[in-house]
């Protein structure tokens, strides 16, 4: 989901939540909204920043819940989940998100060709999207930050939190809540690690910003699968 947001207030508070399994029932219905979630999720929406107390209940219930119901290499479970909501925090990073967007991703989206299955009016709304998001990503009442506690920053890290990132962006589209999966802040890894109060030996590797869509989900806009789909041998289409 690209994001756009407006309005809310944030509160002031910055909780560790180790999450652990839990019981707690994210998903329900059947299997076709479970798919058309799946399917959704991905398009763009604006979000508009709300704050109340449900939605703190949501927000525990999606990192207790549907961030630590996926799976991590060996079941290590090294995931830490930080609920930020304190505004001097997210502004400390925010500083770091912009300039990642105004030195590399603002240049590179005007300057590259759109995306398979995306026009280019489309590619340019996306484009004012992401400018939003980076103007506006401290206004979020809260975000939850995806963490690893590991010594060593490598790119096979990611196996064990990105299961747990899509998790938790499937359930708060489930409970009506928009979110977007953002790692741009990993241009200024420890910069913003400092930022957010991490210990040595934790990284950061994911920032979900949540607030509520103003517009409707909608299906996403992929490149044929024809395309992308290989069968035994690289290229060759896969005829099912």
């Amino acid at each position: 989901v690209s994001s756009g947001w407006v309005g809310g207030a944030a509160v002031t508070n910055t909780e560790w939540f180790t999450c652990y399994n839990s019981s707690t029932t994210v998903f329900s219905g059947s299997a076709n909204s479970t798919w058309e979630s799946l399917v959704k999720t991905g398009d763009m929406v604006t979000l508009q920043w709300g704050y109340n107390g449900q939605t703190g209940g949501h927000i525990f219930t999606i990192s207790s819940g549907a961030g630590t119901s996926a799976p991590s290499g060996g079941n290590t479970q090294k995931w830490r989940f930080l609920v930020i909501k304190d505004r001097k925090i997210k502004e400390g990073v925010q500083v770091w998100y912009k300039k990642a967007f105004d030195e590399w991703i603002g240049p590179r989206y005007l300057s590259s060709t759109p995306p398979p299955g995306v026009t280019r009016e489309q590619y340019l709304k996306q484009h004012a999207a992401v400018q939003y998001l980076t103007d506006h990503f401290a206004d979020a009442p809260v975000w939850i930050v995806a963490c690893l506690a590991e010594e060593t920053n490598n790119r096979g890290a990611g196996a064990s939190i990105y299961p747990a990132v899509q998790n938790m962006v499937l359930a708060c589209r489930a409970v009506g809540l928009g979110t977007t999966l953002t790692n741009r802040h990993m241009f200024f890894q420890k910069e913003v690690d400092q930022a957010l109060g991490l210990p040595e030996g934790v990284h950061a590797y994911a920032i979900l910003p949540i607030g509520y869509p103003m517009g409707k989900f909608g299906p996403v806009k992929r490149a044929a699968l024809k395309d992308v789909v290989y069968a035994d041998k690289w290229g060759q289409a896969y005829a099912g």
